[in-house]
């Protein structure tokens, strides 16, 4: 009887293990607001470069290089939905070989305007967190006054963009972007932003990747993120629930 009990007992516990590990599989990231879930609240959030930014494009030897951003506009709207618009400032074109600045190549302005759906993510390898930015759209103009600039007068930025969250958690977490973090973030089944069109299907799994017209693009620069308004100096992360 003690022995038949004994069984019963571990076939109990490990039936609870399982079920635990089930509750932990299906956790997802979620946007946490001074250290609690956001549920219904719609915040509000503002953030600036640090240093330059660049788009990179190897294929075009296109470097674009951004000296700072302004946030248009900066919503959390759920747990799991952002959104966010940015103006980038004092842009210009420079080649990747040699840096040197293309020839007859502006951006008018200097402005390039971007937006994209910011989702709460993971990274692959450290289970660390990250921002998903999806759905972005920038369109990229290049003026030439004498007609030889040698790039593409208009272009589109679309695709996917992982980040990692830097000090996460806190009142002002820093976001970084580069060509390695680019493959870290977990692959989904499905990409909102472009309905699935992007030529990285891994089986059931697709990969991030950022477009530059047709060409692979990557983006180097780092940020940093606040709250504004009712939640002004709460801290700002990303946990599983």
């Amino acid at each position: 009887m003690t022995y038949r009990k004994f069984g019963l007992g571990l076939l109990i516990s490990a039936v609870g293990l399982m079920a635990f590990a089930a509750t932990a599989q299906a956790a997802n990231p979620g946007y946490l607001i001074g250290g609690a879930p956001v549920g219904t609240l719609t915040a509000t959030a503002t953030g600036s470069q640090i240093g330059d930014g660049y788009l990179l494009v190897a294929a075009l030897n296109l470097e674009l290089r951004c000296k700072k951003f302004s946030v248009q506009s900066g919503n959390i709207d759920s747990n799991t939905v952002g959104l966010g618009k940015l103006l980038y400032e004092e842009c210009a074109p420079l080649e990747m070989t040699g840096l040197g600045v293309f020839d007859d190549c502006e951006i008018p302005g200097g402005h390039v305007s971007a937006e994209a759906t910011l989702l709460p993510a993971e990274i692959l390898t450290t289970n660390a967190f990250a921002l998903l930015a999806e759905k972005i759209k920038a369109t990229i103009l290049i003026h030439s006054p004498e007609e030889e600039c040698v790039l593409p007068e208009s272009n589109t930025v679309k695709g996917e963009l992982c980040l990692v969250i830097d000090d996460n958690n806190t009142t002002t977490p820093d976001v970084l972007a580069s060509s390695t973090i680019q493959s870290t973030c977990k692959p989904r089944t499905t990409l909102e932003g472009l309905n699935n069109e992007l030529p990285t299907q891994t089986g059931s799994n697709f990969k991030d990747q950022l477009l530059y017209g047709a060409q692979t693009a990557n983006v180097d620069g780092t940020a940093t993120l606040s709250l504004t308004g009712a939640h002004a100096g709460k801290t700002l992360g990303v946990a599983l629930f």
